[in-house]
């Protein structure tokens, strides 16, 4: 995508202690953020945030554990540009 030089691009979004994760392969031109947005119904209010997309909670383990992931990747990837300066 030219402007992060990191392989994936991460974001995350809180909500109280439930986090929904995001990412994109900035090696692929194409590429789009996932998981994908929700397109809005013309006529109806439809849900703009369904739970399935809440489902770590960093109280609980899964959710420690799929943070810790994050950061890791993310840390190996910044630790990758360092030794390539």
């Amino acid at each position: 995508m030219g402007s992060c030089p990191l392989p994936k691009l991460h974001a995350i979004s809180a909500l109280g202690t439930r986090l929904c994760l995001y990412h994109m392969d900035t090696a692929d031109p194409n590429a789009e953020i996932l998981p994908l947005a929700i397109l809005r119904h013309p006529t109806r209010v439809n849900d703009y945030s369904p739970a399935e997309r809440w489902g770590y909670d960093i109280m609980e383990e899964r959710g420690e554990t799929k943070l810790r992931e994050v950061f890791r990747e993310v840390l190996k990837g910044c630790a990758a540009l360092r030794a390539n300066e």
